[in-house]
């Protein structure tokens, strides 16, 4: 507890550039944008008791546009701590009535749109920054607002939003027989109701989907306790994208996939956006 005390510590008072965490808004922002018009167009599907004929109790579709709306201001960067609370409203009313199916991304959205209402996610590339600026410059003084922000900014969206998903996956592959003998993505794979492209050819090299299936357990095994690490960071970053990357092309699931990639940009070194 000492050690993980100290950790917070030092990453709290370490002050880096914060052009990562904005980069990191206008990209989530981007693939919730996604999500949300596709749970516009299928509105009916998800909250009707029987859809188009025993309709919802309110026209789902004024909720949605509002929600819509929030995240394009969270995506500008304008007002954005007042739009965060409303998106995070918004996301928890919406989501937290879809009774018909869930999926493990609604976890990573709840818990990032709750971070937004409190990560300095506008310091950068954003038009808060713009007014900040105009506010409190003059004709003889051009007020420079701050782009640094606390190193452990960087760190709570990847814990929050992958780490911790992460944990609920593993003990689910752990008491999975299927993804124990190596074959857990395999199943599925082949499954042709759930994947939209034929890779057989792939799924034909036995010990190579095997691997995959254990390195899989491994990594997400191995994520909380590398990520924040400067001597692997990259290595988390290149492996997590190309799980992730692997996902989108084969499972119709495409916003879960991005929504990864997204948060994987928190952890590349931040002095690869200069």
């Amino acid at each position: 507890m000492k050690k993980i005390n100290l950790f917070l510590r030092k990453s709290f008072d370490k002050k880096i550039d914060g052009t990562g965490l904005a980069v990191f808004r206008i990209a989530y922002s981007l693939v919730l944008l996604c999500e949300i018009a596709q749970m516009f167009y299928f509105r009916y599907l998800i909250f009707d008791k029987i859809p188009y004929v025993d309709q919802a109790e309110i026209d789902f579709g004024i909720p949605i546009s509002i929600w819509f709306i929030a995240v394009v201001f969270i995506l500008f960067g304008a007002f954005t701590r007042f739009f965060a609370i409303l998106n995070y409203i918004m996301g928890l009313i919406l989501i937290g009535s879809i009774h018909s199916y869930e999926y493990h991304v609604f976890y990573a959205y709840m818990g990032i749109n709750f971070l937004l209402m409190f990560l300095p996610v506008s310091h950068c590339l954003s038009l808060d920054r713009l007014f900040q600026k105009l506010k409190y410059s003059n004709t003889t003084f051009t007020y420079t607002p701050p782009m640094t922000v606390s190193q452990l900014y960087y760190f709570i969206p990847p814990f929050v939003g992958i780490g911790i998903v992460y944990i609920d996956s593993i003990f689910f592959k752990l008491g999975s027989n299927l993804w124990l003998g190596g074959l857990g993505s395999w199943l599925p794979s082949s499954l042709p109701m759930i994947t939209h492209v034929n890779n057989s050819w792939l799924l034909n090299q036995e010990w190579l989907i095997k691997c995959l299936g254990w390195g899989t357990i491994i990594f997400e095994t191995l994520f909380l306790f590398l990520f924040f690490r400067k001597n692997s960071r990259i290595w988390v970053f290149i492996s997590g994208l190309i799980l992730h990357l692997g996902i989108l092309i084969e499972f119709p699931i495409p916003w879960f996939a991005l929504t990864a990639c997204v948060i994987y940009l928190l952890i590349v070194p931040v002095s690869w956006w200069k």
